[in-house]
């Protein structure tokens, strides 16, 4: 992992991909091992000493080794801050489901009659019209579902 800007670089396996840091309202920075992490833009500090601290969807705290604030809501639209893993971090705003890209998704995706989807977003089971989005209806793939592409 390096940086270039405030855009962190990570190389494995051959895939370069890259995480605008600044989208998190964060920075980019290089420690000695030339090793490059997202971090908060302030004070450096010790993430075992200073803990984080939710003030509604605001996250401040030690962040990357240095001292930052996050607006989670500004990151994800209607995230907001709260406990994620063994720490406090930006947060999905439901917990009826889980989906992520590659992995799927805690809940059977469905198609519901009417060409519309019903998919887990942002923690909560949703239905969606597919042509709101300009697509094709909705098709039910055994345990996902997909707008088609329209013809």
């Amino acid at each position: 992992m390096s940086c270039s800007g405030d855009t962190m670089v990570i190389c494995e396996e051959g895939v370069i991909t890259v995480a605008d840091c600044r989208a998190a309202g964060l920075v980019c920075v290089e420690s000695a091992d030339e090793q490059g992490r997202c971090a908060g833009a302030g004070e450096p500090c010790d993430e075992e000493e200073v803990g984080r601290e939710c003030d509604g969807d605001m996250l401040t705290g030690c962040m990357g080794g240095r001292m930052g604030e996050i607006d989670c809501s500004e990151v994800i639209r209607d995230w907001t801050c709260g406990p994620a893993t063994t720490t406090l971090g930006c947060v999905v705003p439901g917990d009826e489901c889980w989906a992520y890209p590659l992995l799927g998704s805690s809940i059977e995706e469905d198609c519901d009659g009417d060409g519309d989807i019903i998919t887990c977003l942002d923690g909560t089971i949703i239905t969606m019209s597919c042509t709101d989005y300009g697509l094709g209806p909705c098709t039910d793939l055994g345990t996902a579902a997909r707008c088609t592409p329209v013809e």
